[in-house]
């Protein structure tokens, strides 16, 4: 279902405590549609609702309505530290793939910019094989597991060869083998790399680093010094 992130868990409780609502359970729910897509909300709730289905994770009650349910399998929970007001955040590779063949939602990203179908087979497969997994091509997406779902997601980007990259948490839901593969490519990209993460081993290989609290910047620096002042002021 939902995977509740030891740092959500502990901002959640801390918040409860500060607005008063001891006892309360985390409720999340589901917008979608027009340009903006999916669109998360979460609040504080002591009272379930007709149709609510609840469950608990990493010690945290969380509860959905029905109609949520469905966007939020294979979810998690994060805590990013400014977003929003309250600083939580979802993250979700599902959000990212479309079809339900791996092969067919990374040739679609590449037809319109190359007519050749032949050629996008072959990009689809160099894709999954620089990112370590050539045996997912004829899988159906719903067999993937959650790590194997984020490396396609990472897969299907890197066909249509970005000027540059943004990766948001692009360690998270990986076993450490496939995280220390993610980041060895990502070490070895040519192009410019924006990594947003709280993966502190992954950040030290970086060339600089910039530390947000409370939405703003709060230290720029060597990934070293960066990570130090992280430390010390945020864990």
């Amino acid at each position: 279902m939902l995977t509740v992130t030891d740092t959500a868990k502990k901002q959640a409780l801390r918040l409860m405590e500060d607005e008063g609502k001891d006892g309360f359970f985390i409720r999340v729910g589901v917008q979608g549609g027009g340009c903006s897509g999916l669109m998360y909300q979460l609040t504080f709730d002591n009272e379930e609702k007709e149709g609510d289905m609840s469950f608990e994770n990493n010690g945290v009650k969380v509860v959905v309505d029905k109609k949520s349910y469905l966007y939020l399998v294979g979810t998690t929970l994060d805590f990013s530290g400014g977003l929003n007001g309250k600083g939580f955040v979802f993250q979700n590779p599902d959000n990212q793939i479309v079809f339900p063949v791996v092969s067919e939602d990374i040739a679609f990203g590449l037809k319109r910019r190359e007519p050749n179908a032949q050629v996008r087979v072959a990009r689809a497969r160099q894709a999954l094989e620089q990112v370590g997994v050539p045996h997912l091509y004829d899988r159906l997406v719903h067999t993937l597991s959650g790590g194997e779902r984020q490396l396609v997601a990472l897969a299907a980007v890197l066909t249509t060869h970005p000027e540059i990259l943004v990766f948001d948490e692009p360690t998270t839901q990986l076993d450490l083998r496939l995280r220390n593969r993610v980041e060895q490519y990502i070490q070895a990209l040519t192009q410019p790399v924006i990594v947003v993460s709280h993966d502190l081993d992954l950040l030290r290989g970086m060339d600089r680093v910039l530390v947000l609290r409370d939405g703003v910047v709060a230290c720029d620096a060597a990934p070293a010094q960066a990570i130090a002042w992280y430390v010390e002021h945020c864990s």
